[in-house]
């Protein structure tokens, strides 16, 4: 009864709000996630939270009385007078309004013309709106404007870029300071310190201080010290509609515009929202000038800018529990950029992923991770939206160790190199494949080398990788490469031009059996269908690495990279799945909370569903899940598949499913997908292999906001299958033993690497195509380490054998053999 209570005078005192004036920042001590999730499902303006030590809000002080009466506990943070008096004037200390840092930074300019370079890349609404000769937005024709700082700035050398992002929200004007500070530090540094020279000789580095000017200018002028967004006249009226202080019907919220899930989660439909996040993704001049620098170069790392709360936030964040495939270093970088900047007051900023803060859809961060594959971070700076004007150079300072932290990133731990055409030397632009990491089952963009220069960059944990190579019409090559804790590996690369080949596949069930009408999909072709024995022929296609995947209905899916090389390929396709479930016998298989339950009103086959509302559309502020009850043991498999069909009905104001699993022992629920919106029946198909070797259970978590119910997600026809190999024309790899080579393809020599867990003989021998052995390798071969030894590309009599594939064979005493295919160029 008190949570409905609470709940029920939560809603009031949002019926009132924005007729509401004058507002405040105040703050609930000792918050927890509920709290938090109560508020946000509620549209409130969160400024700030740390779980079990506080809650911010931005709230209308005509309705604070009815707050403290549901927390007596609540404190009064800051209130428009006080956060105007913390502007001070424009002296120093103080906040520069947009002319005073368009004047600051052309003066570094002028200083430093080989140093600094400023680029206008965009403007805001306010100048497109004057230029109508609409009065109101006369004194908002503000450009944005993007510095480059480098040695010999002029030249378009090949060099790495950095970016730092200032004032996203209009309300955060220290994101712009900073920025400004870390343009003086480099450029007053550059030939003094010896890190800032080496980071400007070999860097670029790209400062856009003030995202959002004409937002920032209703802050600093005072027109509005809550607003947050841009100025859109969403009601297309000619005024800029602030009554509601920073609730007003104008703007859309920068950092909710952008692509990479876009439209949900702490996003809001309603343009009175601070989190309106626009009519479409990129709708805003602002972000879309952001989107239109960052595709012009390959940026490795980055800062955005905001306050506040004192954390260094990294991808991903667009919903609960995801983890990004390069969370291994993303982490660290963040864990060694927050134990550099002091908190206001004791300890240091706190490293997180950025769904630790609360999940936030459409985020910059998200997008320049996931579209672009850059290290990219939000530094929650202070501990208020506007310091006082005196704190400012204090703060500022602070944070420009974490700056060249980011900056010198890039000096160790990092693979670099460049591909060209192995004929002409030209740049190519490749795919830089790291196994382990890459293949992730979240999204995130291939790392590709640039087209001027072929080069590419990869931060990296330390230690041994298999990395390949590729690029559209070249040969692929594998390479094993080191990566230490102290300098650069440096693998230059040139691609051999690819034969035209044609290529054979064929389906098979997994007693060999062929199977028709299987979907092949290879990338850049259309869909291709297995006739009746199983087989199809791709005809004239170049040789070289592809994305492929093979579906059936009722049996596994096999999503691979491949090389197609000429030789007949065969996948095998269960459809023997560890769980297959139809909803036609009940709950059986399900653990549940909340109302999740069997519906018979939709269904993919058969009568019944799974679903989160059988009886009607789901219910406002909920959180509810539908876990297996059983414990799937993965132990022994390679690859791992989950297939359904769901047909959805959620209102797009943060309501979603959540697709995941979670850990046999654990209650932490990690998510592989946020399903969102509404569309009829669609299969989703999982490809979980990352999973294999772990014991899980596989979970959908519902979670809903309050502006609205729908009908929420059927599920049907369920599928989990994990099985050993999808190749059976190269034999099983046992785990007693392990193969590695490079480079494939090769020329003169290729390092052969057997690693075993027993003394048992073994021998390797190579045939060719027609299935004749050229040579054979036994113990005595390998090396004084016993596990290596090379191929010199002749056969028995000593003769370079020609150009083309062969194979290497494993043959141990025990009776394991192990078939990789090689290729030798001329």
């Amino acid at each position: 009864m008190l949570r409905k209570s609470i709940l029920i005078v939560i809603c009031l005192i949002f019926c009132f709000s924005l007729s509401a004036a004058e507002r405040v920042l105040i703050r609930i001590p000792h918050a927890g996630p509920e709290l938090y999730q109560q508020y946000l499902q509620q549209n409130a303006d969160i400024a700030a939270f740390h779980a079990g030590q506080y809650l911010d809000m931005v709230w209308p002080i005509a309705e604070l009385e009815e707050l403290r009466s549901i927390h007596p506990q609540l404190i009064i943070r800051s209130t428009e007078a006080q956060m105007k008096a913390n502007l001070g004037m424009r002296d120093i200390p103080g906040y520069r309004d947009y002319q005073d840092m368009l004047d600051d930074i052309s003066m570094f300019e002028a200083l430093y013309p080989d140093l600094v370079q400023i680029e206008v890349i965009g403007a805001g609404w306010g100048k497109d709106y004057a230029q109508q000769g609409l009065p109101n937005y006369q004194g908002f024709q503000h450009d944005i404007h993007a510095i480059k700082v480098s040695a010999n700035v002029s030249e378009d050398l090949d060099k790495p870029a950095f970016y730092f992002i200032g004032t996203h929200h209009a309300r955060e004007p220290i994101s712009m300071e900073v920025c400004v500070a870390i343009l003086e530090h480099l450029t007053e540094g550059y030939g003094i310190d010896p890190d800032i020279t080496h980071i400007l000789d070999s860097s670029q580095v790209w400062i856009v201080p003030l995202l959002n000017p004409d937002g920032h200018k209703l802050v600093i002028d005072q027109t509005d010290i809550w607003w947050r967004k841009n100025i859109r006249d969403n009601n297309n009226n000619g005024n800029i509609d602030t009554a509601s202080w920073g609730n007003g019907y104008d703007g859309v919220d920068l950092n909710r515009n952008y692509s990479h899930g876009w439209g949900n989660i702490s996003a809001s439909d309603d343009p009175l929202s601070v989190t309106y996040h626009g009519l479409n993704p990129f709708s805003e001049p602002e972000t879309s000038a952001l989107k239109t620098l960052l595709e012009s170069k390959r940026f490795l790392a980055g800062v955005s800018y905001h306050t506040y709360g004192e954390w260094v936030l990294y991808p991903f964040g667009y919903g609960h529990n995801l983890y990004a495939p390069d969370v291994t270093e993303l982490s660290q970088l963040a864990i060694n950029m927050a134990a550099s900047i002091p908190k206001v007051g004791n300890g240091t900023y706190t490293p997180s992923p950025s769904f630790g803060l609360y999940p936030v859809s459409g985020s910059f961060d998200d997008w320049s991770y996931g579209t672009r594959g850059t290290f990219s971070y939000t530094i929650e700076m202070a501990d208020q939206f506007i310091p006082p004007a005196s704190q400012v150079p204090v703060i500022i300072q602070n944070h420009l160790t974490a700056a060249k932290i980011l900056l010198q990133r890039k000096d160790s731990k990092t693979l670099r190199g460049h591909v060209s055409d192995a004929e002409t030397g030209a740049a190519l632009s490749a795919t830089i494949f790291v196994e382990g990491i890459d293949g992730h089952y979240l999204p995130r963009a291939p790392y590709v080398s640039d087209e001027i220069f072929g080069a590419y960059w990869r931060f990296l944990p330390v230690g041994t990788y298999t990395v390949r190579i590729s690029a559209e019409g070249y040969l692929a090559q594998s390479h094993v490469v080191e990566i230490n804790s102290i300098d650069q590996t440096i693998l230059d690369v040139a691609l051999e031009a690819a034969p035209t080949i044609n290529q054979s596949i064929r389906t098979v069930d997994d007693i060999g059996s062929p199977l028709a009408n299987a979907t092949i999909r290879i990338a850049g072709h259309a869909p291709y269908f297995s006739d009746d024995e199983g087989y199809i022929m791709v005809m004239n296609i170049p040789a070289g690495d592809y994305s492929i995947h093979i579906s059936l209905p009722g049996y596994t899916s096999i999503h691979s990279n491949v090389s197609l090389l000429g030789n007949e390929l065969i996948f095998s396709l269960t459809a023997n799945p560890l769980l297959m479930d139809g909803f036609e016998l009940g709950m059986g298989n399900w653990t549940s909370s909340g109302s999740w339950g069997i519906s018979n009103a939709h269904s993919y086959s058969g009568l019944n569903s799974l679903s989160d509302s059988p009886s009607g559309n789901y219910s406002n502020e909920t959180s509810s899940f539908c876990r297996s009850t059983n414990i799937f043991n993965l132990g022994g498999y390679q690859k791992v598949n989950l297939q359904f069909m769901a047909k959805i009905d959620f209102m797009n104001d943060g309501d979603h499913c959540v697709v995941g699993y979670t850990p046999a022992g654990s209650s932490n629920w990690q998510t592989i997908d946020v399903l969102q919106g509404t569309h009829d029946w669609t299969q989703y198909d999982y490809d979980l292999s990352f999973l294999a070797g772990q014991n899980i259970h596989i979970y959908f978590r519902v979670i809903t906001g309050s502006s609205g119910t729908a009908d929420g997600i059927y599920i049907d026809d369920l599928r989990l299958f994990a099985s050993v190999s999808y190749v059976p024309n190269e034999d099983h790899v046992a785990p007693a033993i392990k193969l590695s080579y490079d480079p494939n393809p090769f020329t003169q020599e290729l390092s052969i690497r057997l690693i075993k867990q027993d003394n048992q003989a073994f021998s390797i021998d190579i045939f060719n195509l027609r299935g004749q052995k050229i040579r054979s390798f036994t113990n005595k071969s390998l090396t004084s380490n016993g596990e290596s030894f090379s191929w010199d590309g002749k056969d028995y009599a000593g003769r370079e054998v020609s150009g083309g594939i062969y194979f290497l064979r494993v043959s141990s005493a025990d009776g394991t053999k192990i078939s990789r295919k090689v290729l030798k160029l001329k």
